[in-house]
């Protein structure tokens, strides 16, 4: 079974802008929902800036995400 840390070091990011899918794809990696190779969201939306408006592209996977705001100082 692959250790964290290797999903992490095997995982590329395929386009310029596809920071967003590429992050979404190693939450699906690290939780065992997908191959070490996938790269399914990535491909989808190319080199697209999606931000994380698709985080629903998980829930077939069994993860469903949700955006939680607050203020930015909030986090500090």
């Amino acid at each position: 079974m692959p250790t964290p840390h290797s999903i992490l070091q095997q995982h590329t990011q395929h386009y310029k802008k596809s920071c967003a899918a590429s992050g979404m794809e190693i939450v699906l990696k690290l939780h065992g929902l997908v191959c070490p190779d996938f790269r399914e969201l990535q491909d989808r939306y190319g080199d697209k800036n999606i931000g994380f408006e698709r985080l629903a592209d998980m829930l077939p996977y069994g993860i469903c995400a949700q955006e939680h705001r607050m203020p930015i100082d909030a986090g500090f």
